[in-house]
């Protein structure tokens, strides 16, 4: 049954005089007034929700100088999700001894439960806060409705999103506890000077990667072939709301966790692993709010969603402004978007997208097969670290090349074989030029593929084998 979102008029207070502002403005992610309950400064209240052009405020001219001086992380969401992750480290520490073996799973369920609790905790929060009991008043859509079956279908794929990064983090703590990734223990952290300067760096260079993995990774999922059978599910929303933040295929949450690939080269302490696995896991949500007038709230990714091919990156980086991919404002004509989609996104063909959001009927059979042939391949990898069926003898380099790039060699054939169109395999960034796109699908491949292949590898190897050791050999 559908109902009726509450959505008031808005009576937001638009002078910071009347009223008693605790924190600074900006400061953790809050709005001009200090509040987490505001529209951003740049924000014209009197014109419709996404409507304003924000143009001027995406990477404006010195954009790079927050990143410099740090300021991007106490002046951001940022600060309020490094928080939790010093919380979920010291209060539930990784158990190192108990990772030593997969015979047992009890630390691996533990460790589930915890980032379960995290993830389904904050975004159960934004979703009932802004859904349930109205804390804000200007919705990107002002006459939506309310559907039970799109909120179920997004929060199914978004436990499907923490089984899976548990997954990751089961390995990262297999991996340390067995001496295949050494790692710099909280003893030694917190020994001398120069220990406790990394230890506090990992709070600033991960949320400086997470950008840039996040638009590389994000148009690399957009190619033809990859939008059709994987990203495809996660814009079923073109209307989002804060489960859809975490919604994706399994093998988007494969490339999308591939951002903890730095961890895997570097001498650093766990905890710089696990705030980029806590930022992965929760920054989607609010962002993901359909609204525009809170912490987070961000028109930016609304656009993405609504219109499908523009804004790939965040309104922090210049990326789509170079590219020519920029929409600033919620119309399909007359704004800043010079990209190659050829595809026409009006009203109806977003509701008829935002309707696919739901786990009734059978699934399509191309999903059903591509999801049966990547299961394979799991199930290959689980068999070797069993070591069972002979597979564990196979040679870890081939396991690690079928789990990274066998989704995308697969998905490229599936659509060399269903494919009626005669679009370029590289849609919709055709007309982007061969330096263009070569450099992109370089980039993209090394920030999504290489990080997946590292890992199985070394999850495969002897201790001592793993790219980590050959890199210092």
């Amino acid at each position: 049954m559908e109902k009726e979102p509450v959505i008031a008029d808005s009576t937001e207070n638009d002078s910071p005089g009347n009223s008693c502002q605790i924190l600074p403005g900006g400061f953790a992610g809050t709005g001009p007034n200090g509040s987490f309950f505001e529209a951003p400064a740049w924000v014209d209240k009197k014109k419709p929700p996404g409507m304003t052009s924000q143009a001027d405020a995406v990477a404006p001219p010195g954009w790079w100088i927050d990143l410099v001086t740090g300021k991007f992380l106490f002046f951001s969401p940022n600060l309020v999700w490094l928080s939790i992750a010093l919380v979920d480290y010291f209060i539930f520490p990784y158990d190192f001894q108990a990772a030593k073996s997969f015979q047992k799973l009890d630390w691996v369920l533990f460790r589930f439960a915890v980032n379960f609790s995290i993830t389904f905790g904050y975004f159960g929060f934004w979703h009932c806060v802004l859904y349930f009991l109205g804390w804000s008043e200007r919705p990107f859509h002002p006459s939506r409705r309310y559907k039970k079956s799109k909120v179920f279908h997004n929060m199914w794929y978004s436990f499907l999103g923490v089984v899976q990064l548990t997954v990751w983090e089961a390995i990262f703590m297999h991996c340390y506890a067995t001496n295949r990734l050494p790692f710099m223990s909280d003893e030694q952290a917190f020994s001398n000077p120069w220990n406790i300067t990394m230890f506090v760096l990992a709070a600033f260079w991960v949320p400086i990667y997470r950008e840039f993995h996040f638009y590389f990774a994000h148009r690399f999922i957009h190619i033809k072939a990859l939008y059709k059978y994987i990203h495809s599910l996660h814009h079923r929303n073109t209307d989002i709301e804060p489960f859809s933040g975490l919604c994706m295929h399994p093998l988007e949450h494969l490339y999308y966790y591939s951002c903890v690939g730095p961890s895997l080269l570097v001498f650093a302490s766990p905890f710089a692993f696990m705030w980029n696995a806590v930022h992965l896991l929760i920054s989607p949500a609010a962002s993901h709010s359909g609204w525009e007038d809170h912490f987070q709230s961000d028109q930016y990714h609304y656009l993405h969603h609504r219109y499908f091919e523009c804004n790939y990156g965040t309104g922090g980086t210049p990326f789509d402004k170079m590219f020519g991919t920029f929409r600033d404002q919620l119309k399909e004509t007359g704004t800043s978007y010079r990209g190659g989609s050829e595809d026409k996104v009006d009203d109806k063909a977003a509701a008829i997208h935002d309707a696919k959001a739901s786990l009734k009927g059978f699934p399509d059979i191309g999903f059903a097969i591509y999801i049966t042939l990547n299961c394979a391949i799991w199930s290959l990898l689980w068999c070797a670290i069993q070591k069972q069926y002979g597979v564990h003898e196979w040679n870890p380099h081939h396991l690690a090349f079928l789990a990274s790039a066998g989704p995308v060699i697969i998905a490229q054939i599936m659509a060399n074989m269903t494919e009626s169109t005669k679009r370029s395999i590289f849609y919709p960034f055709h007309k982007d030029g061969w330096k263009t796109i070569s450099g992109h699908v370089i980039i993209s491949s090394l920030v999504c593929i290489g990080p997946v292949y590292v890992m199985v590898h070394m999850l495969l190897s002897n201790p001592g084998d793993s790219l980590y050791f050959w890199l210092r050999a």
